[in-house]
């Protein structure tokens, strides 16, 4: 086909797409974890070397000197994800509650309900999976679609038999290349999607993955190749006079605006959990094979000695004990183990930063581990609530107008299928305090045998210490001091603010009591008056 006869040049992307394409792959990546998160392909995770593998983690400046210690420190990483938590949390705690969906029986409803998108999943399952990609990228899609009705097809009962019907796909940021909006009306004016397809009918020839595009206009969708020509003729007329594509965002921004990211803080900071756990698991390497120092016998020459003995600059037990007399003994240098306690304690307030800004934690301002008061875990679920509410209020709107095009579809060709209205409702009470006091008291528990964890890794080399190099002895006792020290701290803090917020309570009933009372004695005033009059 000659250029004159393409529809479209595909290569061109939307400006905005240009601009958050890499932020969506990292969002996405971040949210998946495993080796989506470790072997990227999101250009953020570029390290500015081409000796460096792409990654997420930050090159030291040692490692520029060595090109392989990076690689090898990410080959040795793993990824702690709390940015799927927070996002699946808010999704169960919306669909756990279920939706109702009121409509008349025999309406015809049903069978959208059951498979909306004609793979098998329910209206449920799609609206959840909207859900959770609207938080991670900000923004989310659903294309309504039915094909148009074959020639002799005339009954509603031969459409039926054929599985002629609308459906929902979801559409991900990343595959809505290019469009164009009516700055007036704020309507489409056209869309380009794209869509990969695997192309293995036949087995005597190699599985090939090709990339077709889905230009879609008020009235018509033409089916384009990579070229941007019309593929096999395909020119759908839909006449609905509006490209049927529901922009769905988690923040409330225009829509000419750039989306938000539910994750666009907490992404930063797992990033930044991921390289302190690379450097804490590089630091426990260094305290679990500890660096000999001894000085050099001046016998020994390059390779071997004259007895054959390995070279002296190799670390092991068979060369260690062979000094010469005068010298001073090796000795071992000892790992700062507080610098272990300073990432740590860095994490845990990192992770505390998440879920703060996630609306999951602590929100009471009460600076403690563990808050078992009623009234405490009142202000840290209440605006988990808030944000649980908001996003059931959007996911409503979303499948309400999800609805509206599934009827403009079904009735179209004046064959439907559904009769009547449908009146969704989502939930507006979540379970939330029961989650919160659960989640709470599993880390509790989880520091205490932390805690404990560093307590025996620090007992065990004191011992080594003592019989290598006593001298370096104090630096560990101080080291375990620091950590006991910690937790008798930490310990009391927790006991103070538990008596101030109990003795808040107390404080809360006797006003209830006295408003109580007081409510009682005019009940009674008024029934005396009411008796003398």
């Amino acid at each position: 086909m000659s250029v004159e006869n393409r529809v479209m040049d595909i290569a061109s992307r939307h400006p905005d797409y240009m601009e958050m394409i890499a932020y969506w792959e990292f969002y996405m990546d971040s949210y998946k974890g495993g080796q989506y998160y470790l072997n990227p392909s999101s250009a953020l995770s570029a390290t500015g070397n081409e000796d460096f593998r792409n990654s997420y983690l930050h090159p030291h400046d040692s490692e520029y000197k060595i090109k392989d210690k990076f690689n090898a420190r990410h080959r040795k990483s793993f990824y702690e994800n709390w940015c799927a938590l927070p996002v699946n949390t808010y999704s169960k705690y919306i669909f756990s509650e279920g939706v109702d969906r009121e409509y008349e029986e025999n309406s015809g409803y049903q069978e959208y309900i059951d498979n909306i998108d004609l793979k098998g999943n329910s209206i449920d399952l799609f609206m959840r999976q909207l859900m959770v990609n609207m938080m991670v990228y900000g923004v989310g899609y659903i294309l309504l679609d039915k094909p148009p009705l074959p020639e002799g097809i005339t009954t509603l009962g031969q459409q039926k038999e054929i599985g002629n019907r609308a459906y929902a796909s979801f559409i991900s940021p990343t595959n809505l290349v290019d469009w164009s909006i009516n700055t007036t009306t704020g309507l489409y004016q056209w869309v380009l999607i794209r869509s990969q397809c695997v192309d293995d009918g036949d087995y005597s020839i190699a599985r090939a993955t090709v990339d077709r595009y889905y230009l879609w206009t008020p009235t018509h969708t033409f089916l384009l190749n990579k070229e941007g020509e019309l593929y096999n003729d395909t020119v759908v007329q839909h006449n609905l006079g509006v490209i049927p594509l529901i922009r769905c965002t988690y923040s409330d921004a225009d829509v000419d605006c750039k989306p938000e990211s539910f994750l666009t803080s907490i992404a930063q900071t797992n990033r930044e959990i991921y390289n302190i756990d690379s450097m804490y698991s590089e630091e426990l390497y260094k305290i679990a094979f500890a660096q000999l120092l001894k000085q050099k016998s001046p016998d020994v020459l390059d390779g071997v000695d004259e007895i054959g003995k390995r070279h002296d600059t190799d670390l092991s037990t068979e060369v260690a004990i062979e000094y010469e007399a005068g010298t001073n003994a090796p000795a071992y240098l000892a790992f700062p183990v507080s610098a272990l306690v300073e990432k740590r304690a860095r994490k845990d307030e990192l992770i505390q930063n998440i879920m703060r800004t996630a609306n999951l934690g602590n929100q009471a301002g009460v600076q403690t581990d563990s808050f078992r008061s009623g009234l405490a875990m009142s202000f840290a679920y209440s605006d988990t609530h808030a944000t649980a509410g908001q996003l059931s209020q959007k996911m409503e709107y979303y499948e309400n107008r999800l609805w509206d095009y599934i009827k403009a579809f079904d009735q179209r060709d004046g064959l439907g299928l559904i009769n009547g209205d449908i009146k969704v409702t989502y939930p507006t009470k979540f379970n939330v305090q029961s989650d919160l006091e659960a989640r709470e008291n599993f880390k509790t528990i989880n520091d205490n045998i932390r805690q404990s964890s560093h307590l025996k890794v620090l007992n065990s080399m004191q011992e080594v210490v003592r019989v290598l190099n006593p001298e370096q002895e104090d630096r560990v006792i101080i080291e375990k001091e620091l950590i006991e020290g910690y937790s008798k701290e930490q310990e009391a803090t927790e006991m103070e603010a538990q008596l101030l917020l109990d003795e808040q309570s107390i404080q809360n009933e006797q006003l209830i009591e006295s408003q109580k009372t007081l409510e009682s004695d005019e009940t009674d005033n008024t029934d005396k008056s009411a008796d003398e009059d």
